[in-house]
C-alpha cells in the first residue's frame, strides 16, 4: 500500500487511518524511523512485548524456580538480543 502524505511545518506527518488500521497502531504507539540505502524513509511500529512473548523467546528449560529470578534472567537475555 502506498499513500501520499504531506510534511508539515514542524516536520510532522499524519499517518493515514487506513495505514494505522493495517498495522493496528493507536495513539501513543512508538515507531522507529530509518532511511534505507535508496533514500527511502521506513517507519516500523515498535511492538510492546508481553510476558507470553518473552516465554516464547526464552523458554525455561530447567526447573521453574523463582519467578522474579526468571524474569530478571529473561530481561538480561532480551537486553543482550537488542544491543
Amino acid at each position: 500500500m502506498s499513500v501520499e502524505v504531506t510534511l508539515q511545518e514542524r516536520g510532522q506527518i499524519t499517518v493515514p487511518k487506513t495505514v494505522r488500521e493495517q498495522v493496528k497502531a493507536k495513539r501513543g504507539d512508538r515507531f522507529t524511523v530509518d532511511v534505507n540505502d535508496d533514500g527511502q524513509i521506513v517507519m516500523t511500529p515498535k511492538r510492546h512485548l508481553t510476558i507470553y512473548d518473552l516465554q516464547r523467546m526464552f523458554p525455561i528449560t530447567g526447573p521453574v524456580g523463582d519467578f522474579e529470578e526468571n524474569m530478571r534472567e529473561a530481561e538480561r537475555k532480551l537486553a543482550e538480543e537488542f544491543r
